[in-house]
């Protein structure tokens, strides 16, 4: 066999100068630092090389490991980084960072039940590493393990108090518990450690509202929508909270921005000619039903609608000419509609007609 002489010295070279680095005048914790230097740089890359080398010179260098493991993470390439947080926890048992990081990446590639492991594993090695505990919260929280997310997240909260996205996430499951107040106990923690959190004060505001505290859900829904201009639920929720504290003509303001921002959908046409009509502004909701009318000739729903103003305002027969399209395009609820009509020929002293139509509605009602 032939040896190629001038590449095997080559090869000497490298893998002498890669173990015996001190030989060169730099050590593992040179390469290493050089590498952080790099990586703070933003040359994530030439770091790695750096981190390579010191790991060369030292198999048991811990934070190398780590390091390259976080600029693999940082360059897209998960599995490498998987395989050094491995490392750098098999070379000190006492690292509990590595099988937390494996755990946020197995998390975000949707291996929740390995990640889920990893996160325990970090919380075996350290007992209060609060990020550790948020994180399997979460997990468990995304495979509907509920008491178990929400015994994590308090257990976060008692490790650190000022926690807040931990309360938020508690404050979420006791919403979804129906614990109102306790969730609005949970979302003020939230508030009062961050001013600008928008899903506390969504948060808040829904249970304000559950608790018939329509005063206090405009103040957080407003609060939402100042630091969330286009939160659709926001605005809903000041709508609803508007609506019953009597401010009509608010909640129709609110109802055209979010016309603006969500799209011209039927429903808010609906629930602003409700709105309207209680505040006596009839022509203003007629047009309304007439747009969206205009807009979908088949919508049976706003002819049945525009029927039942013109029957509230005396105009039986119009309802009657509304509530007879309806009909004629097979409207959801035509027991409903038949009887509306029935009750318009009666006003119109249509006995015959009023009476037909109250024997169908029946008819349909006994059929279900």
């Amino acid at each position: 066999m032939r040896i190629n002489w001038p590449a095997a010295l080559l090869c000497s070279v490298i893998v002498h100068s890669c173990f015996c680095a001190t030989a060169w005048g730099a050590t593992d914790d040179d390469e290493w630092k050089k590498g952080l230097r790099l990586y703070k740089a933003g040359k994530i890359t030439e770091s790695i090389d750096c981190y390579k080398l010191a790991i060369l010179a030292n198999p048991k260098h811990i934070w190398a490991y780590q390091d390259l493991a976080n600029a693999f993470r940082d360059t897209g390439k998960p599995g490498d980084a998987v395989r050094n947080y491995k490392r750098a926890a098999l070379v000190n048992p006492n690292n509990y960072w590595a099988p937390w990081e494996i755990g946020k990446i197995l998390h975000k590639s949707g291996d929740i039940a390995i990640s889920i492991k990893n996160y325990t594993e970090a919380i075996r090695r350290n007992p209060k590493f609060a990020w550790a505990y948020f994180d399997r919260g979460v997990a468990y929280k995304d495979v509907d393990r509920t008491d178990e997310a929400q015994k994590d997240f308090q257990r976060c909260i008692d490790i650190d108090p000022k926690y807040y996205q931990a309360r938020g996430q508690l404050a979420a499951i006791l919403f979804s518990q129906q614990q109102w107040q306790k969730a609005i106990t949970e979302s003020t923690n939230v508030i009062n450690l961050d001013r600008k959190n928008f899903a506390a004060f969504l948060n808040r505001g829904e249970c304000y509202l559950m608790v018939n505290k329509p005063a206090q859900a405009v103040a957080d829904f407003s609060q939402a929508i100042d630091l969330k201009p286009d939160s659709i639920r926001s605005y809903e929720g000041r709508i609803n909270a508007q609506e019953r504290l009597g401010e009509y003509q608010k909640a129709c303001d609110d109802i055209s921005i979010l016309i603006d921002i969500d799209g011209d959908e039927d429903g808010m046409h609906f629930k602003r000619a409700a709105d309207l009509v209680k505040m006596k502004n009839y022509d203003q909701a007629f047009a309304d039903f007439n747009h969206v009318i205009k807009k979908n000739a088949d919508d049976d729903e706003a002819y049945r609608r525009r029927g039942d103003l013109y029957y509230q305002l005396g105009k039986y027969d119009k309802s009657i000419e509304d509530y007879s399209k309806a009909l004629n395009l097979d409207c959801d609820s035509p027991s409903a509609v038949l009887t509306a009509r029935s009750n318009a020929y009666k006003k119109m002293a249509k006995y015959d007609l009023a009476k037909r139509d109250a024997q169908k509605a029946q008819q349909l009602k006994e059929r279900k």
